[in-house]
This record gives structure tokens, sequence and C-alpha cells, in this order.
């Protein structure tokens, strides 16, 4: 064997392992790793309005996308619901609550899709019913079209449709 065909057979040796070494971190980085996986975070709240009588909620919601690919959304299954919780079903001993679902409203419609690291945000404002409410639950789910859901939800104390005041982040009702 010659010096150039050593030479050769090292040269190949080196393509044949940086191919494999290439392919091993794909595995693990793509695969493996999840990096592409679709990643997004959610966020909810709102706060109530008021004027006279009339009580609306405003409602911001918030998409990100911390995956590093892009994201498409599924309209069907996303959406946000608003539930209430009645005085007229509050019971004087310890249990959890029954939300009655008002409404259900489509979100982010103008977006079909969310690219890495996009933020969007979206505000809805919701006239309430003139009700007896204690507080609404508002819950956001996302779906894409691989049909992986997301979901955040978050509580809003009726206090001032009670009449009543927050002292020291205690809501008394009058």
């Amino acid at each position: 064997m010659t010096i150039t065909e050593l030479l050769d057979n090292i040269e190949k040796l080196f393509t044949i392992l940086g191919i494999t070494a290439a392919g091993l971190w794909a595995y693990f980085n793509f695969f493996r790793g999840r990096t592409y996986k679709p990643r997004l975070e959610i966020e909810i709240n709102g706060h109530i309005l008021q004027r006279d009588e009339a009580y609306c909620l405003l409602v911001n919601l918030k998409l990100k996308n911390v995956g590093l690919s892009r994201l498409d959304l599924n309209q069907q299954g996303s959406g946000l619901r608003v539930f209430s919780y009645d005085m007229d079903a509050y019971l004087p001993e310890i249990h959890s609550v029954d939300w009655e679902q008002l409404a259900t409203f489509s979100v982010f419609e103008q977006h079909n899709w969310i690219e890495s690291g996009e933020v969007i945000v979206e505000q809805k404002l919701i006239a309430l019913p003139e009700k007896n409410s204690l507080a609404f639950k508002l819950a956001l789910r996302i779906v894409s079209h691989d049909k992986i859901a997301w979901y955040a939800e978050t509580i809003i104390p009726a206090s001032k449709m009670l009449g009543s005041s927050v002292k020291d982040d205690f809501i008394t009702l009058d």
C-alpha cells in the first residue's frame, strides 16, 4: 500500500465519521431534543368595566411561539369560553363551584399561523348579562393543525357587580 492510498483511505474514514456525527447531532437535536416540537405560551386575563348599570368584560389574550418552527393554528377547537358563578348557586359550605357556561367566542381569527418567536395579542370586549355573579372564569384553548392543544384559564372577581369594595387584597361584599 502506497502513502497515497493510505491518505485516501484516511480521508474516506474521516468523511464517514463526519457524516455519522452530523446524523447523530441531527437526530438528538431534532427528534430527541424536541427542539422543533410545537411549543406555545398562552396568557389570558381580564377586567370588569362598569358605567352606570352596564358591565363589560375586557379580555386580553396573548400567544407566544417559543418553539423554533412555525405553528399552524386551527380555528376548529380553538376559542374563548366565558363562565359565571352566581350568588344563587352559592352554598355556605366548602365545595368546588359549578360554573355556568355563558358563551364561546372565536379567537385569533386573523391569524392562520404564528412564526417562531412571534407574539400575537388580541383583546375582546364582552357585554355581561345583568346577573348576580360572584365571579367569572375565562378559559382559552388553542389548537394546532397537528391537533396539539394548549389551555389557560383565569378567574375574575365580579366585586363591582355586587356593590363591593376591595381592601387589603380581600374582597368585602356590601
